[in-house]
């Protein structure tokens, strides 16, 4: 009856009461045909059979719209679930590839850092001196001497400069690359329990069944629930039709029963009566003392 009643929601009560009224008038009509079927008028014999057989389509329409319109509310949330699901995965693999990125890039920066490391590290330990040697005098011998030369030093310190400053570039860099990492590792674990959590519910929810169904046979879900929902029309109309036509065959053998019982119950008491009546008429005609020796309490005068 809903489901006749879904298909015009605008007049929802009314579409039902007629839909009940429609489902006991089939039910009354198979009774009527089965307990008088030989006795029925032909026309209204068919009319009642043809009849009788529409209202068992119209009923498993109601039924299949009743149960697609309960499968399609479920199956809405599923749906949404399994989107969110593809869009998680989408957005995981992304993920993934940024994470994968970042920390190349990562290991990239280190390896530079060390480089500028090393080379500040050689600038600082270069040596800036030159040796200087002064000419003796006439009874002296020349002298040797290291001095800071001033071009060494001002290549050192423009090195050192250099390194120190791409060295804090790199330490910024490398803070900002790190930072990205671990939101994108957060995130990209975030999304995997989200994942897990949809399609638990998938797994758990009305739907969750007809999923691995659907698996076996090899096909998708609203395929099978389809098939599914046939196969409960084709059984549930027919069945409540002759459920009531099985019930006035038991009804229609208990009273073929009680009436032979009845009629052997006849028999036996006529059987019984039609002695006594003749016993009666024996003892009613008989007239006392026509025999001179006889016992009066016997009934027939010749017994002595």
């Amino acid at each position: 009856m809903k489901g006749i009643a879904l298909l015009f929601a605008a007049s929802f009560w009314s579409v039902a009461i007629m839909a009940g009224s429609l489902e006991l008038s089939k039910l009354i009509s198979a009774s009527y045909l089965y307990r008088y079927w030989k006795d029925i008028n032909k026309i209204l014999k068919n009319y009642m059979l043809v009849a009788t057989i529409l209202l068992m389509c119209i009923t498993s329409l109601g039924i299949f719209g009743f149960l697609s319109d309960a499968f399609q509310r479920n199956f809405s949330q599923y749906s949404l679930n399994l989107s969110k699901i593809n869009s998680l995965k989408s957005q995981q693999t992304f993920l993934t590839s940024q994470i994968e990125f970042n920390k190349n890039k990562l290991k990239d920066l280190i390896e530079l850092q060390k480089t500028y490391q090393s080379s500040l590290d050689n600038a600082v330990k270069q040596d800036v001196t030159t040796t200087k040697t002064t000419s003796g005098g006439l009874f002296s011998s020349g002298q040797t001497e290291k001095v800071t030369d001033i071009k060494l030093v001002e290549s050192r310190n423009k090195i050192v400069e250099g390194s120190q400053q791409n060295i804090n570039n790199l330490f910024s860099q490398i803070s900002t690359v790190t930072s990205d990492l671990q939101n994108l590792e957060k995130q990209s674990s975030e999304n995997a329990q989200t994942i897990i959590q949809l399609e638990s519910d998938n797994t758990k929810g009305e739907i969750g069944t007809f999923k691995f169904v659907a698996e076996a046979f090899g096909m998708n879900i609203e395929t099978a629930v389809k098939i599914f929902i046939i196969l409960i029309v084709i059984v549930f109309d027919p069945l409540a039709v002759c459920l009531v036509i099985a019930y006035n065959s038991l009804n229609k053998k208990e009273y073929k029963i009680e009436t032979k019982e009845i009629v052997k119950e006849q028999k036996i008491e006529q059987i019984i009566e039609k002695p006594i009546e003749r016993l009666k008429v024996i003892y009613r005609d008989f007239k006392r003392g026509t025999k001179s020796k006889h016992n009066p309490d016997l009934a027939d005068p010749n017994i002595s």
